[in-house]
């Protein structure tokens, strides 16, 4: 009943399963609520962000087809309960809502009058929440839910009145004095004391900051103008960086403070100390979006960043955090552009200085993008491990769902692409689409992988309507190369699955290649030229792979060589097919990777598993199951119909075409003449839409219509439709 009745009622609201997050009683409770229900009927106060708006909303207006301004409506709901509790008691709440969060033993402090009477009134209500620390059984501070103390700032600023600055004044120095530095910081830009904020937050870092902490900064350097922040190039750029962490901000204000910081004059910058121009440098290449978006200032960030690599251990940790922000932002970038070896040397760098670190922001964004860079090298079994840290990282910040995520659901992309994994890449494909607008490259990115996610599940035609729209005018775009890329690649796979080779051909013709070939577009092209029997083509494809030797990306370089053995075995050069096939296996054996073998016939492997089998026992045994698991995964795949028939005759003729045979030697074998031969040969190549004998040949044995194995004819009926992958 939730599951039907909720969405249905829910879709006028504007609101996604995402919002859905309710336990079954308040769902029921929902769902039962006679119209007209009072606003008494709604939940506690901690689900009344969610429950009771909607509550309030449906019951009261149930026809009702606009959206709901839950901030508004949270409002509302602590007004009425802060009235209930007496004016002792909303003044402390009103005192405690200007803090991040008072210690127990500064509580004294904050309110005029104070009592522990009136404090569990305030935790009974559920206006404030302990805040505890790992061994202690009584709370170290305490705080109103964050939420809260957003929505109720203007209700607090009518109540405390002129005691305002003056309480965040003397918090700030009482968080000073405690070493605690964000949170001094904080009530500093509170109390409109903005050079006291800038200095303290240019101050060298001393000890560790939490992600509390971090996120509280984040908010302290919020309240700051930005005219005040312009006129500071390393506070401009500090307040860029933290609008990274969750949730991330994309808004007009914030994009006028990118184009500041990256149109920075080189003089208001060179004279600053090295940790300041630094933390500009990331934020500089934090702003490079996938978008393409870039600036004045990006070289000099780069070259800064390569630079800093030659510090030494005592000069990076008296730099404190920023060299592993700076490495961290050139991977990032790096990765965009499509050097992921360069991507790669820059995120462990900066994964071993988070390492020593407390927050868990940048743990989680080193580990999520170095997860990334794993999974596009083809190394499954590293990217899940790292992938499964950054999901901790994450959880533990208790963060929402946001664009920070995007890095790490594109190593789980990659990973359901090489498991032939529809569960994930569907789960990622709703993650990606929710956090990013239409029309941003990862949404793009998120529709391709429910494509993938329905094709692996055989609904090719549905894949293809849902990304097609995608599709257009994407590869002509200014985004990122490595997304671009990408979405060639995913949308090539899906056409060649529904058995449209020759339109994935005519997509690819502007599909750009990154320089490693990580997504490889001339392999999607071999993928392309092997359904039409041009096992010449497939290999030209694939030459400038081969060329590329240890700089092309291992995951694709894999598929190559499955190709290229497949391609050599149509042609009839065994030996060599054998080489590809050999090496190409061994890495398949290490990544278990089903998706290498995607887009080839698996009858065409046949002779080539036969023989291995023989040659190579052990390694057979270890990789066998995967191909076979291609085997049942191709069977759900549409495929090119060879529409006309080729008669009995015509059959034993393309046999012998397929041998050394000339045309007058094909007519003396079977006692006719050779203009016979030419009439059927001519005929043969119509029916099967080909213009020469060598692609006839490979057609044929692609379809079927020849045996790879024994080099004769197939023993299905020829007058039979025999198809084509």
């Amino acid at each position: 009943r939730t599951q039907q009745t909720i969405p249905h009622r829910l879709r006028p609201l504007g609101l996604t399963h995402l919002d859905l997050a309710w336990s079954a009683h308040e769902a029921q409770a929902i769902l039962d609520a006679p119209a007209g229900a009072p606003t008494s009927a709604a939940p506690p106060l901690q689900n009344v962000s969610r429950t009771g708006a909607i509550l309030d909303h449906l019951t009261a207006n149930p026809d009702s087809t606009s959206t709901l301004d839950l901030a508004e409506y949270r409002t509302q709901v602590v007004a009425a309960t802060v009235a209930t509790i007496g004016p002792v008691a909303a003044d402390l709440f009103f005192a405690i809502s200007q803090f991040v969060q008072v210690p127990v033993g500064y509580l004294n402090s904050v309110a005029t009058e104070y009592s522990q009477d009136v404090l569990e009134t305030l935790l009974r209500e559920g206006l404030i929440e302990p805040v505890s620390q790992p061994g202690l059984i009584s709370p170290i501070a305490f705080a109103v839910p964050v939420q809260t103390r957003l929505d109720v700032q203007a209700l607090a600023k009518d109540a405390l009145g002129d005691r305002l600055d003056l309480l965040h004044l003397r918090a700030a120095e009482y968080f000073r004095a405690e070493g605690k530095k964000a949170f001094a910081l904080y009530h500093f830009g509170q109390a409109h004391r903005y050079a006291d904020a800038l200095a303290l937050l240019k101050e060298p870092p001393t000890g560790t900051d939490t992600t509390t902490a971090l996120q509280d900064l984040r908010d302290a350097l919020n309240s700051i103008p930005a005219d005040v922040l312009a006129a500071d190039p390393y506070a401009l750029a500090a307040r860029i960086l933290f609008a990274r962490i969750p949730p991330s901000e994309h808004t007009a204000a914030l994009d006028e403070l990118h184009t500041r910081l990256l149109n920075l004059p080189r003089r208001a910058t060179e004279s600053l100390p090295l940790r300041s121009r630094m933390i500009i440098a990331s934020a500089a290449l934090s702003i490079v979006d996938p978008h393409g978006a870039g600036g004045q200032g990006l070289e000099s960030a780069r070259r800064l960043a390569a630079a800093t690599r030659a510090l030494s251990t005592h000069e990076l940790d008296a730099l404190g955090r920023a060299p592993g922000l700076l490495w961290l932002a050139q991977a990032e970038s790096e990765m965009l552009k499509g050097n992921v070896i360069s991507a790669f040397s820059y995120a462990r760098a900066a994964q071993d200085r988070a390492k020593s670190g407390e927050d868990a922001f940048w743990k989680y964004l080193a580990d999520a993008v170095t997860a990334t860079l794993n999974s596009i090298e083809g190394d499954f079994v590293s990217a899940r491990g790292l992938a499964v840290r950054a999901e901790l990282h994450y959880g533990l910040g208790n963060w929402p769902l946001s664009k920070s995520l995007n890095s790490l659901a594109f190593a789980n992309i990659l990973t359901a692409e090489a498991r032939l994994d529809p569960l994930l890449m569907q789960l990622t494909a709703d993650q990606l689409q929710a956090s990013n607008d239409p029309g941003n490259p990862w949404h793009t990115v998120g529709l391709m992988a429910e494509g993938y996610s329905n094709m692996f599940e055989g609904q090719t035609e549905k894949a293809l309507a849902g990304v097609r729209s995608a599709m257009r005018g994407t590869l002509s775009r200014p985004e990122s190369l490595l997304l671009r890329s990408f979405i060639a690649g995913a949308g090539a796979d899906l056409l060649n699955a529904a058995g449209r080779p020759a339109e994935a051909l005519t997509f690819l013709e502007k599909a750009p290649e990154t320089p490693e070939h990580s997504f490889c577009i001339g392999l999607r092209r071999a993928t392309a030229k092997l359904m039409l029997g041009d096992a010449k083509g497939a290999l030209r494809q694939t030459d400038p792979c081969l060329l590329l030797g240890l700089r092309h990306a291992t995951r694709t370089l894999t598929a190559v060589l499955l190709h290229r053995a497949a391609a050599s075995q149509l042609r009839g050069q065994t030996e060599t097919a054998d080489a590809y096939f050999l090496d190409a296996l061994h890495h398949v054996a290490i990544s278990g990777a089903i998706g290498a073998f995607q887009g080839i016939d698996p009858k065409l492997l046949e002779p080539l598993w036969a023989r291995l089998e023989k040659s190579q026992p052990e390694l057979h045994a270890r990789t066998n199951d995967l191909g076979e698991r291609w085997a049942e995964q191709a069977a759900k795949l549409p495929r090119v119909a060879v529409t006309q028939r080729l008669t009995q005759r015509e059959v034993v003729v393309l046999h012998y075409l397929s041998s050394d045979a000339t045309i007058r030697q094909i007519g003396d074998v079977l006692y006719v003449s050779e203009n016979t031969i030419k009439t059927h040969v001519r005929s043969i190549y119509h029916k099967l839409g080909v213009t020469a004998r060598q692609q006839a040949v490979q057609l044929a044995y692609s379809v079927g219509l020849l045996d790879a194995r024994t080099n004769s004819p197939a023993q299905a009926s020829p007058a039979d439709h025999v198809p084509v992958y």
